[in-house]
C-alpha cells in the first residue's frame, strides 16, 4: 500500500507527492492553467493505488460542474456544491475526526502512520475563494462561511496524525482565501501561473514570485515540498481517461447527462491516450 502519487515531470524525473510524509497540499493558479486537472490526477492515482482504503469528500464550489459527476465512485462519500452543503459535509468530517481521536486515545495511538490502520480520508476543496464572506451578506450567512473556513483550518491543524488529508485549492489566492492556519500546516504547495507576484507569495511563501514568473504554458507549475522546489509539467488527464481508469469503481452508474453524448464518448472522439501520465505509483 502506498500513498505516493505522481505530481508532474521535470526535464529529468517524475516528481511524486507522498501523503504519508506530507499530509496536506495547498494549491492555486489562474483559471485554465491546470489546477483542477491536477486534482483529478491526484484523485485518480490515489484510488488506483488504494481502492479499498481511500475515502473522499469533495467540495466543488463551481456549482459541482467538475466533481459532481464522480459522486457515484465507491470511494466518494460526499460532494458539496455550495456553502450550505459544504457546512454539512465538513460537520460530518469533524464528527469522524473526533471519533477517530477518541479511538486513538483509547488504544494508545498517536500517529496513524505508526498503526495498522490502512484507511485515509481526503478532503478536497476546489475554488476555496468562494468560502470568503462578502460584506453585503447577512450575519448568519457570514457566520456559516466563517465556520466552514474554521473547520477546514481545524482539519489541517490536527487531522494529519489521524489519517485526514486536505487538498486546498483556489484560483485567485489572497490572505483572506488561504487562512494562516491552513498555510502553516501545509508543508507542500503547488502553484500554476499566477497573475501577480503577491498571489504567488501567498501560496509559495514570502519572497517567492516564481508562479508569477512562469511561462504561459498550461500545466506548468512550481511545486514545493519542505525544502525541495521543482518547476514541473503536470500532464493532462481528461474526464474520459478518469472514467476508463476508474470504471470498476462506479458501481455500474456513470453520469451520461451532458448534452452531445457521454463524457467518455466525447473524450474518445477527441483521440485521447491513457499513456499521457503514469497514474499508478509502480516503484
Amino acid at each position: 500500500m502506498t500513498w505516493k502519487v505522481p505530481v508532474g515531470i521535470t526535464y529529468k524525473e517524475t516528481v511524486y507527492h507522498n501523503f504519508e510524509n506530507t499530509p496536506h497540499l495547498v494549491g492555486g493558479g489562474t483559471t485554465r492553467y491546470g489546477k483542477t486537472n491536477l486534482i483529478k490526477s491526484l484523485m485518480t492515482s490515489l484510488i488506483l493505488n488504494n481502492p479499498e482504503n481511500a475515502k473522499f469528500y469533495l467540495i466543488d464550489l463551481k456549482a459541482g460542474v467538475e466533481f459532481y459527476k464522480y459522486r457515484n465512485l465507491r470511494q466518494v462519500k460526499g460532494v458539496a456544491t455550495d456553502v450550505y452543503e459544504t457546512h454539512d459535509l465538513l460537520t460530518d468530517v469533524l464528527l469522524q475526526l473526533e471519533s477517530t481521536q477518541y479511538s486513538f486515545r483509547e488504544k494508545g495511538y498517536s500517529n496513524i502512520t505508526e498503526t495498522p490502520i490502512k484507511k485515509r480520508t481526503f478532503i478536497i476543496i476546489d475554488e476555496a475563494g468562494d468560502l470568503v464572506p462578502e460584506r453585503f451578506m447577512p450575519k448568519k450567512d457570514k457566520d456559516m462561511y466563517a465556520e466552514c473556513q474554521w473547520m477546514l483550518a481545524h482539519i489541517a491543524r490536527i487531522g494529519g496524525a489521524f489519517g485526514f488529508r486536505e487538498l486546498f485549492f483556489s484560483q485567485y489566492t489572497t490572505a483572506d482565501v488561504l487562512p494562516r492556519q491552513i498555510k502553516q500546516n501545509c508543508d507542500a504547495k503547488i502553484s500554476f501561473k499566477m497573475q501577480n507576484a503577491y498571489s504567488s507569495e501567498v501560496i509559495l511563501g514570502e519572497g517567492n514570485t516564481q508562479a508569477y514568473e512562469l511561462p504561459k504554458i498550461r500545466g506548468r507549475a512550481i511545486y514545493i515540498d519542505g525544502a525541495d522546489l521543482y518547476e514541473l509539467q503536470v500532464p493532462l488527464i481528461t474526464d474520459g481517461i478518469m472514467y476508463d481508469l476508474l470504471a470498476d469503481y462506479f458501481g455500474g452508474v456513470k453520469d451520461e447527462s451532458n448534452e452531445g453524448g457521454s463524457i467518455e464518448t466525447n473524450a474518445k472522439a477527441n483521440g485521447y491516450t491513457d499513456e499521457i501520465i503514469r497514474f499508478r505509483d509502480i516503484n
